[in-house]
């Protein structure tokens, strides 16, 4: 990974614990996404930063709370030069709204502070209480691919370089971020990780990292076990040109995107016409 992104990470807990009153609002902070993984690219990549934060009973966050974050986020971004994300969760959204691929994202997050609580075990505790069975989850796996392949088609036919600054650049991240996320939905609808028998409700051998945590680890898999469905040289093209950001061009984005547009669309297929055929 990219030092500045760690150091960057490091400055925004010791900032955001330093703080007396933040400090009292924070239940945990934990580094998540390409930078947990070290695969994060520099000009491409966001330092993702899960926060736990106490809110009321109804799930609101103090205001002031709010803008603390965001004055400590802006001032690191400016001195690091890095776009900081800040998955601004609280105990209350986790229970009641973040969806099961996301949690068990935030579950591999690497914690640099906590209040006592345990992340992954909270995580799993709610998954538990969630209690999704296996048609459960093809169900939610098929509504996310039928509401990514809409909002990624959305995006393609509306934005253009009139009305978007940097449009090739932006709409080609789109498209590299959505075919790595539907490549992982696939595997999970399929049941397709090696040595592993999916048990829904045993949350616990997804903790052995039996689920994909890298790209790297979810291209292997996904190339092996899909590669007759759709042209895997495509997602091997999405992962280059993601690695060489700062050098991909106009030109290269201009000759990925329909390709990426192609790949979608037929994974998309591909899994609700198996969903179909089983109803």
């Amino acid at each position: 990974m990219d030092k500045i992104f760690l150091k960057t990470f490091n400055q925004f807990v010791k900032k955001s614990t330093s703080d007396r009153k933040l400090k009292q609002f924070i239940e945990i902070i934990a580094l998540v996404g390409s930078a947990r993984t070290e695969e994060a690219i520099d000009g491409y990549s966001d330092l993702d930063i899960l926060l736990l934060i106490k809110c009321n009973r109804v799930g609101n966050i103090n205001f002031d709370i709010i803008n603390k974050l965001k004055k400590i986020a802006g001032d690191l971004s400016k001195l690091y030069n890095v776009k900081i994300s800040l998955l601004t969760h609280t105990f209350n959204d986790l229970q009641y709204y973040v969806d099961l691929e996301y949690l068990i994202h935030y579950s591999w997050g690497r914690v640099a502070y906590t209040q006592g609580k345990n992340l992954k075990k909270e995580i799993n505790k709610i998954l538990k209480e969630r209690n999704f069975t296996e048609g459960d989850l093809k169900k939610l796996i098929i509504y996310n691919v039928r509401h990514g392949r809409f909002n990624i088609i959305r995006k393609f036919v509306s934005l253009n370089e009139h009305n978007t600054a940097n449009y090739h650049k932006i709409l080609g991240k789109e498209l590299i971020d959505y075919i790595f996320e539907l490549c992982e939905w696939a595997l999970i609808y399929k049941n397709e990780w090696p040595d592993y028998i999916f048990e829904l409700c045993e949350w616990a051998l997804i903790y052995k990292n039996e689920w994909p945590q890298t790209k790297r680890s979810l291209m292997k898999q996904f190339i092996k076990s899909h590669n007759k469905v759709v042209d895997v040289n495509i997602l091997k093209r999405a992962n280059f040109l993601r690695n060489q950001w700062p050098k991909t061009d106009e030109k290269a984005l201009k000759y990925f995107m329909p390709l990426a547009m192609k790949f979608i669309a037929k994974v998309s297929a591909f899994l609700i016409k198996d969903h179909i055929k089983k109803q």
